[in-house]
């Protein structure tokens, strides 16, 4: 069964995309510089106006990205490899790396705190 951009099923999966964007803290992007990929790149100009932290991965090499995505992206967040990022989001995770303004995190025990406050 082929589906056409018009059918429900198709718009299911893009509504679907979209809604985990929202839910997202960051965004990671593959490229692969041989492959049509119009979805992904509207998904980036998503999380990019919801100012989310972009990573990107590009198979064929950061030489490789395309030059416009670079308005949308931070040259230092676009790596060459799986392992280079994963790398980078540990140094994120351990704080050698600090978290900028685009980072919004929700923990719980602030949740909780936020929910006893008014509750008092």
């Amino acid at each position: 069964m082929s589906l056409s951009l018009g059918s429900p099923k198709a718009c299911l999966g893009v509504c679907h995309d979209l809604r985990m964007i929202d839910f997202s803290e960051f965004f990671t992007l593959f490229v692969d510089v041989e492959c049509h990929m119009c979805g992904s790149y509207f998904e980036t100009n998503i999380a990019s106006l919801q100012r989310k932290p972009i990573f990107t991965i590009v198979k064929q090499g950061k030489a490789k990205c395309p030059s416009w995505l670079f308005s949308y992206l931070n040259h230092e967040e676009i790596f060459d490899s799986i392992d280079a990022y994963v790398e980078h989001l540990v140094k994120l995770d351990s704080g050698e790396i600090s978290l900028d303004a685009r980072w919004v995190i929700l923990r719980i025990e602030d949740l909780v705190e936020a929910q006893n406050s008014l509750v008092m």
